[in-house]
C-alpha cells in the first residue's frame, strides 16, 4: 500500500508539473481567434509556427541565443578549468586568498552588476553587441569552484609523471587533467549553455535593436508589443524557445549527474 501511495503521488506530481507544458503546447496549435477560450476541441493548426518563422525575427532571435550562449559556454569552460587548476593545485601565489575571493564573488547576485557592467559597456561602444552580453558572463566563479574541487579528488600521480616526461603544465592541463574533468566540463558547459540561453536581463540592458534580441528578449517583446496578444504564436515561441535546452538536458543527463556527484567530493 505504501508503494501504491508513493506511485500515486509522484504520478500526481508528474501531471501537475507537465500540464503547464502540454496547455502550451496546446494553445500554439490553436487557431488565433481561439486561443483566448479554454477549448481543448478547438481545430488544430501550425498557422502559429508558420507566422513565426516567416513574419518575426524569431530565426534571428534564436541564432542570436545559440550564438551567445555557445561562446559563453566555451569561454566558461576554458578559463574555469585553468582558473581551478591553477586553485587545486597552488599554482599561483595566495591560492587560498583567490579561492575564498571566489567564493566571495559566487555570493554577489548579478543584477548588483548591472549597472557599472552597462556603463562599462557603454564607455567600450559595445552596446547593442554580442560582447555586451558574453564579456559579463564569460567567466563564472562558480564554474572555477567546481573545476577546482574537481582537480582536487585526483591523484597527482598522473601530473608528476608527465612532468616526469618534460610535460609542460599546459601540455599536463590538455592531455591529462582535461580527459579526466569531463563530467566537470559536462557540468560547466550545459550549465552556462542553458543559463545563457535563459538569460533575459543582460540582453534587455544591453541590446536595443530589434535583430540583436535574443529569444527570452523578443519573446517579451512579441508578446506585448500590441495590445491584442497573439497567445498562440507567443506558445509557439515559447516551445521551439525550449525545444533546446530539453534536448541538450536528455542527452547529457547522466554526465550532469556524474558531474554533480563527483565535483564536490574534497574541499
Amino acid at each position: 500500500m505504501n508503494k501504491i501511495a508513493v506511485i500515486f503521488l509522484l504520478s500526481v506530481g508528474i501531471l501537475i508539473i507537465l500540464y503547464p507544458y502540454f496547455w502550451g503546447f496546446r494553445v500554439s496549435l490553436m487557431p488565433y481567434a481561439t486561443t483566448y477560450i479554454i477549448d481543448l476541441f478547438a481545430p488544430v493548426t501550425l498557422d502559429n509556427y508558420s507566422y513565426l518563422i516567416f513574419n518575426t525575427l524569431f530565426p534571428r532571435w534564436m541564432f542570436n541565443t545559440f550564438f551567445i550562449a555557445g561562446v559563453v559556454s566555451i569561454t566558461n569552460a576554458f578559463f574555469c578549468l585553468f582558473g581551478g587548476y591553477a586553485l587545486a593545485r597552488n599554482k599561483v601565489i595566495g591560492s587560498r586568498i583567490h579561492f575564498s575571493l571566489t567564493l566571495f564573488a559566487m555570493a554577489i547576485p548579478q543584477y548588483i552588476l548591472i549597472v557599472p557592467l552597462f556603463f562599462m559597456m557603454a564607455s567600450l561602444n559595445l552596446l547593442d553587441n554580442y560582447l555586451s552580453v558574453i564579456l559579463p558572463l564569460a567567466v563564472d566563479p562558480m564554474g572555477i569552484f567546481i573545476f577546482r574541487q574537481y582537480i582536487i579528488s585526483l591523484p597527482e600521480a598522473y601530473e608528476e609523471a608527465a612532468k616526469i616526461d618534460g610535460c609542460s603544465d599546459i601540455g599536463i592541463i590538455w592531455r591529462i587533467v582535461l580527459p579526466l574533468c569531463k563530467p566537470a566540463l559536462t557540468v560547466i558547459i550545459v550549465t552556462e549553455f542553458i543559463n545563457t540561453f535563459n538569460n533575459f536581463i543582460y540582453p534587455l540592458i544591453m541590446f536595443y535593436s530589434p535583430s540583436m534580441q535574443t529569444i527570452t528578449l523578443g519573446i517579451a517583446n512579441f508578446t506585448y508589443a500590441t495590445l491584442n496578444v497573439n497567445w498562440g504564436a507567443t506558445m509557439a515561441a515559447s516551445i521551439l524557445g525550449a525545444i533546446p535546452s530539453i534536448i541538450l538536458l536528455m542527452f547529457l543527463s547522466k554526465r550532469l549527474i556524474e558531474g554533480f556527484m563527483l565535483g564536490g567530493i574534497k574541499a
